[in-house]
Order: C-alpha cells, then structure tokens, then sequence
C-alpha cells in the first residue's frame, strides 16, 4: 500500500508502504522523514469503544496484528488491497497505541515490526539447520533432457519433474518455528551464514508467522524489480551494477530502518520441514502448494513435466500448476528464455528439480550439490571489446594464470576489463593477439571470458 494523497503526517506505516510501492523521494528522504517526530493523535484510536465494550489489550492486539497481517500479505503478495490507504494507516497507528501502552504484549512478528529499527546490528554468523548446496549446472536443452533420461533409468520408474525460474537476487533461509519466523540467514558458505533476521523481517511479502505448529525452513531468493532498481538506484549515494548486487547489500545492512526503505520482494522455492517428519509433503509441488497456502510468494513461471500418462492424474491433483509432456519440454525451455525480458526481474536461468521428495533422499548429494536437481544456465551475454594486452597473475597457491586486459565492455550490468585466458594453450587455441576484436562473455553470468577472435589486428 502507498499513501496515495494520504495525510500530511507521515506514519510509520504510510513511510515504510511508500518506499516499496511508489519509490517516490530518496533513500536520503526517506530516513530525514523517518526519524522526524510526529504528533499522536489527540484522542486514543480506540476512544470510540466505551470502557465497558473495550477488549482486552491482548485481545484487541491479536486481532489488529491478524487483521494488518492479512492486509499486508494482500498488497506485498496477491498485489490486491482490499482497503484504503487511510484505513490501514488508521489500524496500525491504532496497534502502534496499544503496544506502546502495553510494551509487554508486544510480539515479535507484529506488523509495527516491519518499519525497522535505528539500532545498529552486527550481522553475527551463524550455523545452518539445513545442507544449502549449490546446483550442477547444464547450458543445453540437450543436456537437460539427458538428465531426466539418465534420472528415469536410475530410479526404474517413471518420475515427475518440476523446472521454474532461476531468480538472480539474493539467496536466503528462512527458519520457522511453531508458525513464527525465528530467524532468517544468508546462504553464506552453505555451512555458515549472517543472521539478517531483523532486516528480514522488513520485508513485506515475507511472513512473519503461519498456522503451522512445527519447525520447517524456507529457501528463497530477495530481489528487487528491475524497475524499483533503477528508481533506487538514481536515488541512492553509491551506484549498484545489477539488483542482485542491491537487494544483497541491502540485506547486510546494518540498520533495519534502512532496509525498510527498500522494496525488497521474495520468491520461496523450497521447504524443508526439520521437526515432524510426518509433516513431510509427499512431493515438490505438493510443498510448493503448501508454501503457497501459507502466503508465500512463489513464482508462478514453472512447470510440472512426466509421460503423458501421468499428466492427467497431475493436472488433477495440482490444479495450481502448469503441467507439460517430457516432450514439450525444449519447447518450453525455448520459451521462458525468450520472455526472460518481459519480466520485470533478472532471472539467470532455470532449475530442474526431481519432483518425488523421498526419491530425492535416495539420490543424495555429493559435497557440492544435490543429485536431483539441475541448474540450466541462459546463453552467457556477451559484448565486443579490443584486447589490450596479457599480463601474468600469480595465485596465493603460487598458480601462474595469463590475463587479459580488455577495452572495458559493459555485459549483464557489470564493466568487463580483465577476463582470464586459463593457460597458454587456451591462447594459442584461439590464435589470440594484443590489437584483436574479441567476443567475451560472462559464463553462467558470473566468469568473464573470450569466446572467440572476431577480428585479428591488421597491424
């Protein structure tokens, strides 16, 4: 929700709402109003319930945290307010009253919880509850469809899989606990990673509680739209390449109020339930459809795919979903590359998962990802730059690796100016010379490298 020709005093909420819808004024501007005071309202939000029709502050502060919960998951995640701006403002000065009366009833996961706080944090490290692997990666339909073959023979059967967008932000673990949010973590090494909880919990589409009784963990991804990044972006004091470079640093920064001026969005794409296994869903789609139930953002770009025998009985059970033949799958892969740039989010690829949980336990992992998954990466961006020159860069293990010094190229929102050549047959492969017209590319969207000599120097 914004504050569309909303009061001139500025809330809490109405600030916090603004900088994720509208965007409008500067991160600067924001914090300046943020911190400026404003004046309460002459009378009690509640003054118009007589003292013998008034709730009970616990009482009357649940069913405000439910109700702005549910207004909130409205905008942030269904993006379809059911009230006013001046309504909400109107409930959550009123929570905001009531909690400053009673400190000691406040909770946690309250909505007031959402604008941050001035407070500096540190960011402390912290040990995963769960493995978070990277993924095998593959660059060709063919090489896609080669898994699902070989996945197929391993298990004897015919298997379902699921393919969705690969988001390009900021990944993310989310651990519940009885319902509430308890802490949310970088990935980090996959082993250890920062605690952002507090600036997490800012973030609106996150939940902050859900009915659920156990202790579950969600993996996702923060980002930022590729529009609310050029917006932020203009505003802010240091420029950002790409959103995923923003929406990461905006995680790790040290006060949460900072963070809630930031439109920060989520996509879930993974729940690992870690107390009660028998709690466990069956299969992915099947938790998808759980994290969706619980008000998730999941991305809505994905697929199921199996035999065509099976599509019937899938399409049955997981109304929610896309579901396609194995055969049409390079058709599929074909188009989501195409409409990668209508989206108004960077995506670097796609993800194939096996969508049988209890097969997935069977497969494993090996110490770097799991077996049943596969990363297709987009064709890397390329630019066309001059070689400038090839210098000798040393290792800490004492490694001799030639470099490549480039005119400076700007590909997939960063500026290119040096890209490794490997070794010495590398270079003598391409027939590589000081003065030639290159192709460099960023492989998997990250490692820089020359592609092939489209020019050689006349000189």
């Amino acid at each position: 929700m914004s504050s569309r020709g909303g009061p001139a005093r500025a809330t809490n909420s109405s600030l916090a709402r603004s900088a994720r819808r509208t965007g409008t004024g500067g991160v600067a501007v924001l914090r300046q109003r943020l911190v400026t005071s404003h004046p309460r309202p002459k009378q009690p939000a509640v003054s118009h319930v007589s003292k013998s029709e008034a709730p009970l502050p616990k009482s009357a502060i649940e069913q405000l945290s439910e109700r702005l919960l549910q207004l909130q998951h409205e905008y942030f995640v269904l993006s379809a307010p059911s009230v006013s701006d001046r309504e909400y403002d109107r409930l959550f000065d009123e929570l905001v009253e009531l909690e400053r009366r009673h400190p000691e009833l406040r909770h946690e996961s309250s909505p007031t919880q959402r604008v941050g706080s001035d407070l500096t944090q540190d960011l402390p490290e912290v040990a995963h509850r769960i493995p978070v692997l990277s993924l095998e990666k593959a660059y060709a339909t063919d090489e896609l469809i080669a898994w699902t073959v070989k996945l197929s023979q391993l298990s004897g059967d015919e298997l379902v899989f699921s393919l969705e967008e690969k988001i390009d932000g900021s990944s993310i673990v989310l651990y519940y606990e009885r319902g509430q949010l308890a802490q949310a973590v970088t990935r980090g090494n996959g082993r250890v990673g920062n605690d952002v909880t507090a600036n997490v919990r800012t973030i609106g589409s996150v939940p902050l509680r859900v009915a659920a009784d156990y202790a579950f963990a969600v993996r996702g991804e923060i980002y930022l739209s590729l529009t609310d990044f050029a917006r932020m972006n203009e505003q802010a004091d240091m420029q950002y390449a790409n959103p995923r470079n923003f929406a990461s640093g905006a995680v790790r920064r040290v006060k949460s109020r900072d963070v809630a001026a930031i439109p920060l969005r989520l996509f879930a794409y993974e729940l690992t339930v870690t107390e009660g296994t028998d709690r466990l869903a069956g299969s992915y789609g099947a938790s998808i459809d759980q994290l969706r139930s619980w008000g998730f953002p999941v991305n809505e770009h994905a697929a199921l795919f199996a035999s065509a025998e099976l599509c019937t009985a899938l399409r049955k059970r997981h109304p929610a979903w896309l579901v396609r033949t194995l055969g049409q799958l390079e058709e599929w892969v074909t188009a989501e590359t195409a409409a990668r740039q209508q989206r108004d989010y960077e995506i670097d690829g796609l993800v194939m998962k096996v969508d049988d949980l209890p097969l997935r336990d069977r497969l494993g992992t090996t110490g770097h990802h799991p077996r049943w998954a596969l990363a297709y990466k987009f064709d890397a961006p390329q630019g066309v730059t001059t070689l400038l020159g090839i210098d000798v860069q040393v290792g800490r293990t004492g490694r001799i690796t030639p470099v490549a010094r480039v005119e400076p190229v700007p590909i997939a929102g960063s500026t290119v100016a040096n890209v490794t050549l490997h070794n010495r047959d590398y270079i003598e492969a391409l027939e590589l010379a000081v003065g030639d017209t290159v192709a460099v590319s960023k492989r998997g969207d990250v490692i820089p490298a020359v592609e092939r000599v489209l020019e050689k120097n006349a000189e």
